[in-house]
């Protein structure tokens, strides 16, 4: 007989597709702002708690640059991929390194 597992703490990576608990996978945001006209920007949700869609990737760095490379953080955000700029890309890439102690 099968064993049910609760669908609630799952979420599955953008990257490869691997389904896992929220707790091993990390979250980007992209922070919208009341005000027309500004830039929409991805963030790393650290706490995993900022409002708004978020996409998920494995706790590892080749998933994170391999969902940079296929522009899959963008897509899975719904947002322009100038979203996803070089700069934006350097930012998140330090902060991924720093959070997961990653030289």
């Amino acid at each position: 007989m099968a064993v049910k597992v609760p669908s609630h703490g799952l979420r599955t990576c953008v990257a490869c597709r691997k389904i896992a608990p929220r707790e091993e996978l990390l979250r980007f945001v992209v922070n919208r702002s009341e005000v027309r006209g500004t830039e929409e920007r991805v963030l790393f949700d650290k706490g995993k708690r900022r409002p708004g869609r978020g996409v998920w990737i494995c706790s590892d760095m080749d998933c994170f640059e391999k969902a940079v490379e296929r522009g899959q953080i963008a897509r899975g955000l719904r947002v322009a991929r100038s979203a996803q700029s070089n700069e934006v890309i350097t930012e998140l890439r330090a902060s991924v390194a720093r959070y997961l102690d990653v030289d």
